[in-house]
């Protein structure tokens, strides 16, 4: 075991003899170099800075600080963009505290260099300079082994979107894919699906099933609810996996359950206003819930453009599966009495939504795509999207069925769960 001491804050802690320690755990000082300002005054205003601040003298804090930058120490540097970003004994001045953390990280102050990081994170921008702004902090943090795996695979997740989708900048799906990855190494809970989509859809990469499957299963044990359906797709259509209907009426289940819990959960059945009255409303708390899905429209967009089939035919089913959820939190709301109901599930959205969902079930079953055909038949059993016509409906159901389709076979036979 090797004991360590802080020259500045005198904090004593114990490691075992192999623990490589770069910095003191209390005050976040450089452990084993050479201090470029006086350690002796550095020492005693951090000691008189955190007694100031721990009897809320904040006002006093701030004076000791700006005497101590004036010789540019990184502590009484960082300590005050604190008090600016908090008003702690002055006025708040986000700007200011940047500044103040940019001139603290700058000297190696690896706490002001997350916090840096974290400002830029903060300010909730798409501009592509200042997230890779806050990567390069971050990174630098991590290098002296500060623990922000997570924010930083946000950000590389943030970046990764821009490069996707060409926002304020070229787009890049290739570059998009590896920041992809890079995040998902880092901490596998900021992504929802994006890897594996890249593989399944193949953008940025050579379409690789196999791969896609894999990812997805990992995901989908980690609780990824959009994950577990792709893997059920797989399972369904063989792709990257041996064909597995049984699986695949397994995993839909549970992606039906698992959806229907966090519809039950998630209404606020305390909230004052009545539903009734605030059917937009209604329709953000959905799109707040299908955010679980962050920007899966824009991938399916992406893949439909393509001319990949399952892409157009997911669009279609993420339309369909909007009104589905809208139509479900009216059912499960208590506020909303019956006559209020009817009104709400006939809004010109819900409509919307359907009928754009139809279309695209309908062109990719022009296309033979047999998925398409189930969702169509449906489409047409109970008229949505289009006029009710049971004709067209048991023809879209049995041109879905080939003689080896056990899964059709077996859909038909049982109630069409993820529907209702």
């Amino acid at each position: 075991m090797k004991t360590y001491k802080c020259k500045i804050c005198s904090t004593e802690w114990t490691v075992e003899d192999n623990e490589v320690v770069k910095f003191c755990p209390v005050c976040y000082t450089k452990v084993g170099i050479d201090e470029s300002i006086n350690e002796v005054n550095t020492k005693a205003i951090f000691r008189q800075v955190q007694g100031l601040l721990e009897n809320n003298r904040f006002k006093e804090a701030v004076a000791l600080l700006q005497r101590a930058i004036t010789r540019g120490d990184a502590y009484a540097e960082y300590m005050l963009g604190e008090c600016y970003n908090s008003g702690w004994g002055v006025d708040k001045d986000k700007d200011k505290a940047i500044e103040l953390f940019t001139q603290s990280a700058e000297q190696g102050y690896v706490k002001a260099q997350y916090e840096l990081a974290m400002s830029y994170c903060r300010s909730f921008t798409n501009d592509i300079e200042v997230l890779h702004s806050a990567e390069y902090w971050f990174d630098k943090a991590l290098k002296q082994g500060f623990k922000c795996e997570k924010e930083q695979a946000i950000v590389k997740k943030k970046l990764a979107d821009l490069y996707e989708f060409g926002v304020s900048t070229a787009m890049d799906e290739v570059r998009a894919l590896e920041l992809y990855e890079e995040a998902c190494d880092l901490d596998i809970t900021s992504l929802g699906y994006e890897v594996p989509l890249c593989y399944f859809y193949g953008i940025g990469v050579e379409k690789n099933y196999k791969m896609a499957s894999i990812i997805f299963d990992t995901f989908a044990n980690n609780g990824n609810i959009l994950s577990k359906k792709y893997l059920a797709i797989c399972y369904q259509n063989g792709l990257g996996v041996e064909r597995d209907i049984e699986k695949a009426m397994s995993l839909y289940k549970e992606v039906y359950e698992d959806e229907l819990k966090l519809i039950e959960t998630s209404y606020d059945e305390n909230n004052e206003e009545s539903v009734a009255n605030h059917d937009e409303n209604l329709f953000s708390q959905v799109s707040m819930q299908l955010s679980k899905y962050n920007d899966l429209e824009k991938w399916l967009i992406k893949a439909s453009e393509k001319g990949d089939l399952y892409g157009e035919c997911e669009l279609g089913w993420y339309y369909f599966h909007k009104a589905i959820w809208y139509t479900k939190k009216v059912n499960y709301s208590s506020k909303v009495v019956a006559n209020e109901k009817s009104k709400l599930l006939q809004t010109d959205k819900l409509q919307q939504y359907y009928d754009t969902a139809f279309k695209l079930f309908e062109s990719s079953s022009n296309k033979e795509f047999r998925n398409a055909m189930y969702l169509l038949a449906y489409c047409y059993e109970y008229g949505l999207g289009t006029k009710k016509n049971l004709k067209l409906a048991k023809k879209y159901y049995k041109n879905a069925i080939t003689p080896e389709d056990t899964f059709a076979k077996k859909i038909l036979k049982k109630p069409k769960f993820w529907f209702r």
